[in-house]
């Protein structure tokens, strides 16, 4: 007679039914909760006031995707924006963040929610690369496996996943690439090349950039198929249909494709070099330390890649080669493989390959999502094959690992890995346990043993989640700070200057948060940072002294003249400046909240003649910003000698002498400090010379008393700083506050206003006035006295037509970085229409490959 008991043996057998019957779902749902639980522990909104905004994901990606959001939804499109650095290439700017069709999704979202909703699709590509492995494992191997769901979730929570996340675009990449992996795998094998095409076409969509390293990992891993399934069909036939879809692929990516690679032929690393000579960036026990459980991620400051997959499938992956189950050629070429992969993670050629051909800024290792993927995909498929594995292979790996351990604690020392004692110790534990549960199915119930070994994967894969998956929060308070007054600001400058220009005109910010707030708040700015930037406009930012790197330009250490030069005609800040005699502020109050608005009182257009041949008669010098805006200012004005700015003379140079530097003598530093004399009424500029971090500013009096005191942070990216305008005398001093005994060199300079209102009166006699203007160009009218050039501040872009009177004029460029025209005495229209280069050429290329790939259909269809 039958009873109600459960045994042990019916309740595993149940559990098996059960795990089977709904893999996919807790592939989805056990990423989801733990990283449900990540949050909660950092008090990430809903479980807090945090943010998940780190590294790019709060400077770009998170603006950007707001920008995107208003754009679509205001129906501007997509060719060009004027929000960003003056005027940039969207399009490009498109195909590089935003392009993946997983955002559509963000434009169902409310606004207001935004960011919550950023962070929540974060969570989402977590859980659909575990499904997306989880598929690519049930494809390849027959039968059914529950502990395939360890594989498929480590996948999705890696150290990629967890590293990179924050770079919203690469995830629907790693999303994609097993079933890229097994479309290649499948061509190998003689099948059609259906799935291949299909999603490497979603791939290069949804971001070219990962997909250009995914196209070296496709190219080597297709070459090892070949070699482990030679025999399975024509070699000839599968090289032609994996050649034959790749190019139709490309064909059809053609309308982003070639109008991103014209972009970013333009920027600084457009233009990086091979590298001359080899050098390894790491020694190779570092790289194999990054391996182990509870390591954090790395995303600058060091070359080490993050390659954690999990210590499941490190294991497996050496018993992969000890497997006779498993193929000579399949050891051979995957092993091969791994190698070249562990060196291109370590020598810096190899490195420069990998990225596209340049050097990554930050975010080092970025092909290591193939190497987890590697690492996974044979260990599943030695555990898949487990039953031909023999004890001795099992006992001398698992003694090898943990040996291993112990000789990576002895190489690293504890100190070296961020966990500590706890990284070597919880490797050790779990290595340990891995071994007895791939050792003790011959001698126990395989079922229980299963069983257990699946529940240590996932406590392995919770706890190093748990451990190292976030790095960093900010206060969501604090990212959206000032958000909603500087809206209704701009909606109030907008209404008072709706007859300036057609309402063309540019805001800039003090203090800014992060460089594309103008993409967040939605004003015209003059500041971008993106890997899409153009290396002229960024050199002329930096000839200026504004702030600027490889990959960004800043308006912080914007001058007067350089502020009017790029057409700024408001500054904002959240707290009161004292920006000079040639800005006139007032106070714009909603409720309790207040934002301080600076008007430039002498705001150019955004057109405006210069002399015909200033562009020539310019010479800048290297790092001497002031120097160079007297050059450009002898150069518009065409008067030698017409200084914008004339040096401040050293005082004295004190040395082991201690400042106070707050309101009482418990603030001070002793070191060595340059001294200058301010005179009354004159607006102080310095520019530091030396590469340093930070440096301390004392203003004194005559009496040698502080009276401010502040701190100029982030000095490595070189900018000048605004002392600005004292009502009496004052002495000045720099002291570096990491070594306060280091003797600096400045440039300081006081600024000459009586030059600047001349310049400014004649350049505003010959501004363009802007008639109209859209999100793909504007109409404008302009007299000129004589034949000159029509200056834009807008950076140079083949993708403009410019017509003067109807007539189509030649582009030319201004410093190489900035749109002009010849022009001539007298009255004129001129009209500028945006196409971003490339994307009519791209267009036909994409429909001419739809139409080849619908062939192909069609005639394949006739066949069967």
């Amino acid at each position: 007679m039958k009873t109600g008991t459960i045994t042990k043996g019916n309740f595993i057998e149940k559990l098996e039914a059960h795990l089977e019957k709904f893999l996919y779902l807790y592939a989805f749902l056990i990423p989801l909760f733990i990283q449900i639980v990540l949050f909660a522990i950092y008090s990430i909104f809903p479980f807090g006031d945090q943010a998940y905004l780190r590294m790019d994901c709060y400077h770009q990606y998170a603006p950007f995707l707001k920008e995107f959001y208003t754009r679509m939804h205001n129906g501007e499109g997509l060719f060009f924006a004027w929000e960003n650095g003056l005027g940039v290439n969207y399009w490009a700017h498109y195909a590089y963040y935003l392009s993946s069709p997983l955002n559509l999704l963000y434009l169902l979202c409310p606004k207001k929610y935004l960011l919550e909703c950023l962070e929540a699709g974060m969570i989402l590509k977590g859980c659909l690369a575990s499904v997306s492995f989880l598929y690519y494992l049930n494809a390849r191997f027959t039968g059914k496996n529950y502990v395939r769901l360890a594989f498929a979730v480590f996948y999705g929570l890696s150290a990629f996943m967890l590293a990179y996340s924050c770079n919203v675009m690469w995830p629907e990449c790693y999303i994609l690439f097993p079933l890229i992996m097994l479309g290649v795998e499948k061509i190998a094998k003689g099948e059609n090349a259906n799935l291949y095409g299909i999603m490497l076409c979603l791939s290069v969509f949804a971001n070219f950039y990962i997909s250009i390293i995914a196209g070296i990992a496709i190219v080597l891993y297709f070459i090892a198929n070949l070699i482990i399934h030679a025999g399975e069909g024509k070699t000839i036939v599968k090289i032609g249909r994996f050649v034959l879809t790749t190019v139709v692929v490309v064909c059809i990516c053609a309308i982003f494709l070639l109008p991103v690679f014209l972009c970013l032929n333009k920027t600084i690393a457009g233009g990086s070099e091979f590298p001359k000579e080899w050098e390894a960036y790491f020694n190779f026990h570092e790289l194999l330390g990054r391996m182990l459980m509870n390591v954090d991620t790395i995303q600058n400051n060091s070359d080490l890649p993050n390659v954690y997959a999990s210590l499941l499938a490190l294991i497996l992956t050496f018993l992969y080669f000890a497997n006779p189950g498993i193929g000579l050629k399949s050891k051979i070429t995957k092993g091969v493989i791994l190698v070249f992969l562990l060196f291109s993670f370590q020598w810096n050629i190899l490195t420069y390959v990998w990225h596209g051909f340049h050097f990554p800024n930050s975010f080092p290792g970025r092909q290591s999502f193939f190497f987890i993927f590697l690492l996974l995909s044979m260990g599943a498929e030695c555990y898949e094959k487990r039953e031909h594995l023999n004890k001795i292979a099992i006992i001398a790996v698992t003694a090898f690992m943990l040996a291993g351990c112990g000789a990576l604690w002895f190489f690293l020392s504890k100190d070296d890995l961020t966990g500590g004692i706890t990284t070597y110790l919880c490797s050790i534990l779990i290595l340990m346990l891995y071994g007895l549960f791939l050792f003790l199915p011959k001698m126990v119930n395989h079922k229980i043993v299963t069983a257990l070994l699946l529940v240590v994967a996932l406590i392995e894969c919770t706890a190093n989640t748990l451990a190292v998956g976030i790095n960093s929060t900010v206060s969501r308070a604090d990212y959206v700070k000032d958000e909603e007054i500087t809206a209704k600001t701009v909606a109030y400058l907008d209404e008072v200057n709706k007859d300036y220009n057609a309402g063309f005109y540019r805001i800039e910010e003090y203090n800014r948060r992060y460089m594309n707030e103008a993409a967040w708040d939605g004003y015209k700015g003059a500041s971008y940072f993106s890997s899409t930037i153009q290396g002229g406009v960024k050199q002329f930012y930096q000839d200026m002294g504004s702030r600027s790197s490889d990959v960004a330009y800043s308006f912080q250490g914007a001058t007067p003249f350089m502020t009017s030069l790029l057409g700024v005609k408001y500054i904002l800040s959240g707290k009161e400046e004292a920006p000079g005699k040639t800005f006139e502020g007032f106070e714009f109050k909603d409720g309790e909240d207040v934002l301080y608005v600076y008007e430039n009182l002498y705001p150019l257009s955004v057109g405006f003649a210069v002399p015909k041949n200033a562009d020539y008669a310019i010479k800048f010098e290297d790092k001497r910003p002031f120097r160079n805006e007297n050059a450009l200012c002898e150069a518009l004005l065409e008067e030698p000698d017409a200084y914008l700015f004339k040096i401040l003379p050293v005082a004295d140079t004190e040395r082991n002498t201690t400042y106070n530097y707050g309101q009482d003598n418990s603030n001070q530093i002793t070191g060595s400090g340059t001294l200058y004399r301010v005179p009354a009424g004159r607006h102080a500029f310095f520019y530091v010379n030396e590469y340093i971090d930070s440096v301390r500013i004392l203003i004194q009096d005559e009496n040698r008393n502080t009276v401010e005191s502040k701190k100029e942070s982030d000095l490595k990216f070189r900018h000048i700083l605004d002392l600005g305008t004292y009502e009496e005398d004052r002495f000045i001093v720099f002291i570096d506050e990491d070594e306060p005994n280091k003797e600096l060199s400045f440039q300081a300079y006081c600024f000459e206003e009586d030059t600047y209102i001349r310049l400014m009166e004649k350049l505003s006699s010959e501004q363009l006035e802007v008639t109209s203007y859209s999100p793909n160009g504007l109409k404008g009218k302009i007299t000129c006295n004589r034949d000159e050039t029509l200056f834009f501040s807008i950076p140079y872009d083949s993708g403009f037509t410019i017509t003067v009177d109807g007539e189509k004029v030649e582009a030319k460029t201004f410093r190489n970085a900035f749109l002009s025209v010849p022009i001539g005495e007298g009255e004129h229209e001129v009209e500028l229409k945006y196409v971003p280069p490339g994307f009519r050429d791209g267009a036909i290329v994409s429909a001419c490959g739809l139409l080849i790939a619908g062939i192909l259909l069609l005639a394949k269809k006739k066949k069967h």
